[in-house]
C-alpha cells in the first residue's frame, strides 16, 4: 500500500519514492509496523514481483487442497500432494 502511513492501521505495509538528498538516487522506502527500510527500485520490483508470485501461489494451493478435499482425498496424502507441488515451484 502506498500513501501516508502516520493514518494507517497497524501492521499495514507502505510504500514511498524518494530520491536521496546526498547521491541523488533513486529509492523505495518500505514502512511496517513502525520500521522502516530503503531499497533500490530494482530491489522493490523484484520483491514486489516475488510477492504476487507468491500470492498466486498460495490461491492455487488453496484451490488445489479443496478439490482433493472434494475427492475424499485423506490429510496426509494432500500435504504429500502440496509439498510435491510446492518442492516442483521451487519453495518449501
Amino acid at each position: 500500500m502506498t500513501g501516508d502511513p502516520t493514518h494507517a492501521p497497524a501492521g499495514t505495509l507502505h510504500s514511498s519514492s524518494g530520491v536521496s538528498a546526498f547521491t541523488g538516487r533513486p529509492f523505495v522506502l518500505l514502512t511496517w509496523s513502525g520500521s522502516s527500510g530503503q531499497l533500490t527500485p530494482d530491489e522493490a520490483r523484484t520483491l514486489a514481483l516475488d510477492i504476487i508470485a507468491a500470492a498466486d501461489a498460495a490461491e492455487t494451493d488453496a484451490h488445489v487442497l479443496e478439490v482433493l478435499k472434494r475427492l475424499h482425498v485423506d490429510e496426509d496424502a494432500r500435504a504429500r500432494f502440496l509439498l510435491a507441488i510446492r518442492e516442483r515451484r521451487g519453495q518449501s
